[in-house]
């Protein structure tokens, strides 16, 4: 069994990649990380995730279209979907179910900690037992 949350984290930007890395990892989180949705895609189908965070503005797919995708292949991971774009453009249709969170960019570090903690509630005891 793990003793850590599992988190998967796609953003076609390789700093935002690496700052979210880092201070995920810092807060003892394993993280694996992709910059295009077509190979976060491939991971989510593959490997078990307790989280996933999503950049929407990402070449071949969105992170919207993503998380629909996976969601029609039984993948029920929550996910957290950033956006540089204006969070209201994102109409209820449109946003997958269970995605627990919606947030702006740019997102400080521990802005990002604390909305992943909160995301992912009671599971992170679960998994330290």
């Amino acid at each position: 069994m793990r003793n850590r949350a599992k988190i998967l984290l796609i953003d076609d930007d390789r700093n935002t990649l690496f700052t979210f890395g880092v201070a995920l990892k810092s807060a003892d989180y394993e993280v694996v990380s992709c910059s295009d949705a077509a190979d976060g895609l491939n991971l989510v189908e593959t490997e078990s995730y307790d989280l996933l965070i999503v950049d929407n503005m990402m070449p071949v797919f969105s992170g919207i279209e993503l998380i629909q995708r996976a969601r029609l292949l039984g993948i029920k991971q929550p996910a957290i979907l950033m956006s540089a774009s204006p969070v209201q453009m994102f109409g209820s249709a449109s946003v997958p179910e269970m995605t627990v969170h919606i947030e702006p960019k740019p997102i400080t570090p521990e802005r990002l900690r604390a909305i992943v903690q909160q995301s992912l509630g009671g599971l992170e005891a679960l998994i330290s037992q």
